[in-house]
């Protein structure tokens, strides 16, 4: 998979206006709002300051949210909400209220302390300035420091429906990831000559939204649709600044290629010479995407009986880097990532006849037919 956690910068423009929420005062008794039948979810990232404290990071960091209807408290009830984390993200906490609500602060503290101000008899800490709504659509919140203290800047994002919908077919869901505010699917299938674009909130993206890395895997359609040019499983993501990334399954690249591989490597009979396709093969392994490399780099080697196609590569690859002086490690990418560093003991040995039975397997199968062929025409 291309390396395609696009990092976006945290520190996007600060948002004008916010206000410092000095002399706010509630009582640590307010009832906690609990979500109503047209509520919807709020979502607050908290990366930079840690779900972590204590000298060995021992202890939860404690969040709770006020909210309420402007930025003068007075002028609406202002009240806790319910505060739970998002699954899979251990820096993202979600609450749940009306629109009505337009303006939270989050309030930062110890393990157990909830729904607290900050206060030097408690171990509440310190909060954010005033976090409001830019629309009433505005779900989703990354606050941070930048040098003045936890939370006195924020980022807002609008989270939109998104899907890839297929010409005249049905519609897929892209999930947004809250770290890299991308929307993507890694598992889509998608057939040969299908028409698509992805539609985010009200906007359509199509072939002109392509990054000019992924056109190759597509042609251009009527009307700005995206035609597929080959049937296949793809990974498909809308990153922030609207440009769409595409890219043939992770798996399955790597698993066509390792066929490939162990099929027409090319290594002989006595298996006592570098296999002929060798440098071809490390010249298309460098094409593969990020995700198909480490697919190929992590596996565990094996031509047991039932090893998938990326096990047999794995291991014709890390046999002959072993025996042949000609065969140098190819399965590495940038950044780091090396079979060799998992080549054991066992697979450096000069054991030819294992690489007979990996490299030969197509061969091998051939030369048992002709033998039985043989054996059948003597007795006749």
């Amino acid at each position: 998979m291309k390396i395609k956690a696009i990092i976006t910068s945290l520190v996007l423009a600060v948002v004008a206006g916010s206000t410092l929420a000095v002399g706010l005062v509630a009582s640590s008794s307010s009832n906690v709002k609990e979500a109503k039948a047209a509520s919807k979810d709020v979502f607050f990232n908290i990366s930079e300051f840690g779900p972590k404290y204590g000298d060995n990071n021992e202890y939860d960091t404690q969040f709770s949210v006020n909210a309420f209807g402007s930025d003068n408290p007075t002028d609406y009830p202002q009240t806790w909400l319910s505060v739970t984390k998002v699954g899979g993200y251990p820096n993202v906490i979600k609450v749940s209220c009306d629109e009505s609500y337009t303006t939270f602060i989050v309030v930062r503290s110890a393990q157990g302390t909830t729904n607290t101000w900050p206060n030097d008899s408690t171990e509440s800490w310190n909060q954010t300035c005033n976090i409001g709504r830019s629309s009433s659509s505005t779900n989703y919140f990354w606050i941070y420091g930048t040098g003045q203290g936890f939370g006195q800047s924020y980022t807002p994002i609008d989270i939109k429906n998104t899907s890839l919908d297929v010409k005249n077919g049905v519609s897929t869901s892209l999930y947004f990831n809250y770290n890299t505010q991308e929307y993507g699917n890694a598992s889509m299938s998608l057939n040969a000559t299908q028409e698509f674009v992805i539609t985010s909130g009200s906007t359509t993206y199509g072939y002109s939204s392509l990054d000019n890395g992924c056109k190759a895997l597509f042609t251009e359609g009527e009307n700005d649709y995206i035609v597929v040019k080959s049937t296949s499983l793809y990974e498909m993501y809308l990153k922030p600044n609207g440009t769409i990334w595409a890219q043939i399954d992770s798996f399955t690249e790597a698993s066509t290629w390792a066929e490939d591989f162990v099929k027409n490597v090319g290594c002989t009979e006595e298996a006592n010479a570098k296999p002929a396709n060798w440098d071809s093969f490390a010249s298309s392994f460098n094409n593969l995407s990020q995700g198909g490399k480490d697919a190929l780099i992590g596996a565990t080697a094996s031509n047991a009986d039932g090893a998938s196609y990326i096990q047999k590569a794995a291991f014709i690859h890390d046999m002959c880097v072993a025996k042949y002086a000609g065969c140098s490690v190819f399965m590495k990418r940038d950044g780091g990532g090396s079979r060799a560093s998992s080549m054991n003991p066992i697979t450096r040995s000069n054991n030819t006849a294992m690489i007979v039975v990996a490299c030969s397997s197509v061969v091998a199968i051939s030369l048992i037919a002709t033998f039985l062929l043989l054996k059948k025409r003597k007795e006749n």
